[in-house]
Formats: C-alpha cells, structure tokens, sequence
C-alpha cells in the first residue's frame, strides 16, 4: 500500500510542478485568443436569441393549425388557400387562418365552460360543445361570406367594365391597352 500511495504522491507532485511551470505560456495564449476577438461582436445565437414570435408564435400557429386539420381532416391546405383567394383574403395564409379556426374554437370552449356551469355538469357539457362548434365553424362562415360579397361586386361591376372594354377597343386602342 506504501508504494501506491509514494506514486500517487509523486505523480501529484509532477502534475502540479508542469502547471507550475506552464502556467505564464497558458496564460499568455489565453491573452491573445481574447486578444484577436476583441472589438468583433458575439451575436448569441439559438433559442435565446430568437425574438417572441419565432419562439412562441409561429410554433403555436402550426400546432393550431395542425389540430383544426385533424378535427376536420375533409379540409386541407390547398382548399383553404383558394376560399381565402376567392374572398379577397390573401395577405391571410392558410397556416394561420386554420390556427384562427382552432382558436377561436378553443376560446369559444372556454367561454362556453364558464357560462354553462349553471346550466349543471351535462349541460355546461353540451353548451360548451356547441359553443366550440360554433366558434371554429364561425372563421369558415366569415370567409364564405366575403367571398360571396366579393363575388357579387365582380359580377356587378362587369358589364361596366366589359363596356368600357369594348369602347376603348373600337376607339383604335389594342386589346392589351384597354385592358390596361
């Protein structure tokens, strides 16, 4: 046990006198290292460094949007974007007109938990049912009805337009001039 225990000693011994000994040569690398990066700017990146809406936000919006998907699973992303075109909605994507859906229907649900309770369990239940319906059933009734008003304003408005089309043609203009 004696010999184990000189080694251990000796190798201690050894160890500390090269920290010792390389300890200003350390030091000194040390230095220029942080020597080199001064004045450059440390821009933290990851999660940390990331502003609210891309923390927050945006996952939420693709996780709503992929629950109203699954409630309704007849819907997909495509016929969304053509009922928002149609409507005159594109600045809306369908990412987030889904996420609309789903949480306006989860709001509607809380809502509808909170007023039903006097109604007695069941019927808080199906008040609550009905008012979550509603909620996600309610983005889809406002896109179907703008759509409709739009569609309306075009069909109005074309024979005006289809005249003064017809006009500007016979007056010499081409076909890509009038419609300008």
């Amino acid at each position: 046990m004696l010999p184990f225990i000189a080694s251990l000693c000796l190798g201690s011994a050894v160890f500390l006198l090269m920290e010792v000994v390389s300890f200003n040569a350390r030091q000194r690398t040390a230095t220029l290292r942080r020597a080199s990066t001064y004045g450059n700017l440390r821009v933290r990146s990851g999660p940390d460094r990331l502003r609210f809406r891309e923390r927050v936000v945006l996952p939420m919006t693709h996780k709503l949007a992929r629950l109203a998907l699954r409630i309704n699973p007849r819907m997909t992303v495509d016929q969304i974007r053509l009922r928002l075109l149609s409507a005159g909605m594109s600045n809306v994507s369908p990412t987030g007109f889904l996420a609309a859906k789903a949480g306006v229907g989860i709001l509607m649900l809380v809502f509808g938990l909170a007023f039903g309770n006097s109604f007695g369990f069941f019927g808080g239940m199906i008040f609550a049912a009905s008012w979550a319906a509603g909620g996600f059933a309610l983005p889809g009734i406002v896109v179907s009805s703008r759509a409709r008003a739009r569609k309306e304003k075009i069909r109005a408005e074309l024979p005006d337009a289809l005249d003064l089309l017809a006009v500007s043609v016979e007056a010499g203009l081409g076909f890509d001039g009038a419609v300008d």
